[in-house]
């Protein structure tokens, strides 16, 4: 319920309406889109026919519905967008959210090639073998809720009241049922009641409530059963059914949506099968139990005790929501609420808490109602999300546009006495016409004196037909054709060819290729890419990473391109990954485009399913060589240990270092300093006082590998953070999925090394090791809640500097950054 809301809401940012009757209806009518974006999830837990809650999900009730308003409320737009059917209107845009997003997250869509987050997550995280096992698909379900209060800013949920058509949603059924009656199986089409829906409602409303208030304190206590993959910013970021993925999906079939309901529906002797391929899935048993218990606490706590009220609307409509002020007469309600969100956790199917946890955690959600509201205290839930009491570091350079991301990825080139910075925002969307998530690219000019402008801005191949593509995900500077002038490389992993528009993207992959001079007077700002290269496989996310080096020693510039998410061409194995070596005559040549395999010197394949070979890489520089990390690699017993791998350009292997514990993700960052130094990533480690995923850094000298070894054998030198704040609450320890390590770069002369921690629940840091001394020195740079700052961490001028992203930045307090998610670079001195 609360994640369908967060896409539902983060989808106005891209939608693509072309009429005035659509266009801003979904904010202006917030209350009813809030009320739909949940709704298919409704008759699950509510009413006497779990089928109720599958019919409402797809695209034939959507039919129905647009049918219905038509003949309903043919002139809905001239009585105005306070009017029932401008109501019901915005409560389908929240519904047809929901059915995409169900979609993408599931894997169920035509031509997914079973793709989807649940089946993704069941791969990297659980034994599972591409189906909708139970594991992965309770921790995302389940999970996703308290994943989101704590990647996500919840302090806008629930907003105000919630309008729900209830009378209208009762007669689409029943119109649906006269389509069905003829069919053999009419147990499709089960009637519904407005009691079943007006209880449900409040019971969401008030689901909807606790997860807000009290999920960033549950999260803790959950966290270690949902996998690394899922609590990692996959969330938010994975291009296969992440929520941004997901809204930039919304914003097309809302599209389809809005000609339905203008033009009619698509024609069709008859709708249909109602489930198809849907039948497997299961009554949510649990979900209808935590919904009947809140039912029954509201009951007993009667109008005084609890605060969450149902009223008419007009039409056989109501309006679902809070009192305007909560206080201590709704406490014992309140506590009761939240400890049915404890036992919803020890049930028979979900058995996501032990009872001694389950204990010290409603101890915990007690104490926390009784300080916030019992006391009279203020409520202090803004101080459970946002780790730090300091405002958050000021960026150099921040994005203009809501969700543009700016900074999501960069990269940074000595360009004389300045340096060039290269940035890319993967969620600028083109407005006109409704393009959600094209992305951008632009360069600055940074100099030691602070002087920082805008010299070029960098087009995407195809910007002439703006598609959803991403590009900017991944950015590189280097004079790839040895004239003396900085060039670009930027990558659109998301791209998806001819198909992008169809209910599934494929994400085959592309990078543009930029030849300098980047800019110059201001009417030569604006450079198209010199060619292209582009995957060749669906869902193979090409271009994710990139490296630029001399790798086979001809004193000329290389480049490897990985697609992390490619088969490994033999078989039906997804996931393995592909890493593609260009030699410099691709681009000394003047450059030539076209497709990964036709222009690729070497081609490296991973071995086994779901590894994502290719997630870091590593040029030995001159020597043939390639280090590859796999983050997702498996061993007996133990999932996602990750190894990385030294290979040469035929495939040979000259040593493997494998991870050590269970879901430490080796792999996922690598850094290669001087005299073969190799700092590690290792996001996924449990230090013994930190918790989870605090994250741990490995420095280990590759000069002396060989054959196969654990990291933890390797006789490296190990980093971990430590705390140097202490929260309020220990349970909440700062270093709790930090995930140190997630992006590292050496210094020049090897003597240090930057280490980013972006992790989702702190905002993000940055820490600087001193090898001489093994010092590990905290920098004076703090991100706002759920900003990722650290993510991308460099030196800048000559070392100097230190220049970190903080790619979902709010520019706003550090408790109410309201997710606008603008982006920025910050710039400091360095240590």
């Amino acid at each position: 319920m609360v994640s369908h809301n967060v896409i539902s809401r983060r989808a106005i940012s891209y939608e693509r309406f072309t009429s005035q009757a659509f266009s801003g209806l979904s904010e202006e009518r917030a209350d009813a889109l809030q009320g739909g974006a949940p709704w298919p999830d409704y008759l699950y837990a509510c009413g006497d026919d779990h089928n109720a809650g599958e019919i409402d999900h797809w695209e034939p009730f959507q039919i129905m519905a647009a049918t219905y308003i038509r003949e309903t409320y043919p002139n809905w737009i001239e009585e105005g967008r306070e009017g029932p059917g401008a109501g019901l209107v915005a409560f389908f845009n929240g519904v047809v959210s929901h059915y995409i997003a169900d979609e993408n997250w599931h894997g169920l869509c035509d031509g997914c090639e079973n793709k989807g987050f649940i089946k993704e997550i069941g791969y990297t995280d659980f034994p599972c073998t591409g189906d909708l096992c139970q594991n992965a698909h309770k921790a995302t379900d389940t999970g996703g809720e308290f994943v989101a209060a704590v990647q996500t800013d919840l302090d806008w949920y629930p907003q105000g009241y919630w309008y729900m058509p209830t009378q209208d949603l009762v007669n689409i059924f029943d119109n649906m049922n006269k389509t069905c009656n003829p069919m053999s199986r009419t147990t499709y089409c089960p009637t519904t009641k407005p009691r079943y829906i007006n209880e449900c409602s409040l019971a969401f409303y008030a689901g909807s409530y606790a997860v807000s208030k009290f999920g960033s304190l549950v999260y803790p206590f959950l966290s270690h059963r949902l996998g690394e993959y899922m609590t990692s910013s996959a969330y938010v970021d994975s291009e296969i059914g992440g929520v941004d993925d997901n809204a930039a999906w919304t914003a097309f079939m809302q599209g389809r949506w809005e000609d339905w309901v203008l033009n009619g529906p698509p024609e069709s002797d008859e709708l249909r099968d109602l489930l198809g391929r849907r039948e497997e899935d299961p009554p949510n048993r649990s979900k209808r139990v935590w919904m009947n218990k809140i039912k029954e606490l509201m009951e007993e706590a009667g109008e005084e005790g609890n605060p969450f009220r149902l009223e008419d609307a007009g039409n056989g409509a109501v309006r679902v929501g809070i009192v305007d002020e909560v206080g201590e007469d709704h406490v014992e309600f309140l506590k009761k609420l939240a400890s049915s969100v404890v036992h919803h956790f020890i049930q028979a199917d979900e058995k996501m808490l032990g009872a001694t946890e389950a204990t010290e955690l409603e101890k915990m959600l007690w104490d926390h109602i009784d300080d916030s509201i019992g006391k009279g205290g203020e409520n202090t839930e803004g101080e459970t999300k946002q780790l730090q009491a300091k405002d958050p570091t000021q960026p150099l350079l921040s994005g203009s546009q809501s969700h543009q991301q700016f900074g999501y990825s960069f990269d940074s080139a000595s360009n004389g006495d300045c340096d060039l910075l290269l940035v890319g925002s993967t969620g600028w969307s083109i407005k006109e016409g409704g393009h959600p998530q094209v992305g951008k690219a632009q360069v600055y000019s940074h100099c030691d004196g602070g002087e920082t402008e805008l010299v070029a801005e960098l087009l995407s191949a195809t910007v002439g037909e703006p598609v959803y593509e991403r590009f900017g995900a991944t950015t590189k500077l280097h004079d790839l054709n040895g004239d003396g002038d900085l060039d670009a490389i930027v990558c659109a992993p998301s791209w998806g060819g001819e198909n992008v528009e169809a209910v599934v993207g494929n994400y085959t992959g592309r990078c543009d290729f930029f030849y300098g001079p980047l800019g110059g007077a201001e009417d030569e700002r604006t450079v198209e890419p010199t060619f292209s290269i582009y995957g060749d496989e669906s869902w193979g996310l090409f271009g994710k990473v990139v490296e630029v080096g001399d790798v086979d020693g001809d004193g000329l510039v290389d480049v490897v391109v990985a697609a992390p998410q490619s088969g490994n061409g033999d078989d039906d194995k997804t996931n393995t990954g592909v890493v593609f070596v260009f030699d410099s005559a691709v681009f000394s040549a003047g450059g030539k485009g076209g497709k990964a395999d036709d222009l690729a010197t070497a081609v490296l394949r991973g071995e086994g399913e779901r590894v994502h070979f290719g997630s870091s890489l590593q040029i030995v520089e001159g020597e043939s060589r390639l280090i590859v990390g796999s983050p997702y690699f498996h061993v007996e017993g133990k999932d996602a240990v990750g190894k990385v791998e030294m290979m040469g350009l035929g495939g040979e292997k000259f040593w493997t270092v494998f991870g050590c514990d269970h879901a430490g993700v080796v792999g996922g960052s690598l850094k290669l300093g001087a005299g073969g130094q190799l700092a590690v990533g290792e996001v996924g480690h449990n230090h013994t006082s930190h918790e989870l995923r605090s994250g741990r850094v490995t420095i280990i000298d590759t000069g002396g590998l060989e054959g196969d070894v654990q990291l933890c054998d390797a006789g490296g030198v190990e980093i971990e953070p430590h705390d140097s704040e202490k929260h309020f609450w220990d349970k909440l320890k700062l270093f709790n999925e930090a995930r140190f390590g997630a992006f590292m770069e050496w210094a020049e002369d090897g003597g240090k090394l930057l280490v980013g921690a972006p992790g989702g629940r702190m905002g993000g840091k940055v820490f600087e090791w001193n090898r001489e001394g093994g010092e590990l020195v905290e920098l004076d740079i703090i991100g706002e809640h759920g900003a990722r700052t650290g993510a991308v961490v460099k030196y800048g001028l000559g070392g100097k500097k230190v220049v970190v992203n903080s790619p979902r930045a709010s520019l706003g307090s550090a408790n109410r950054p309201d997710e606008e998610e603008f982006g920025g670079i910050i710039v400091v001195d360095a240590s």
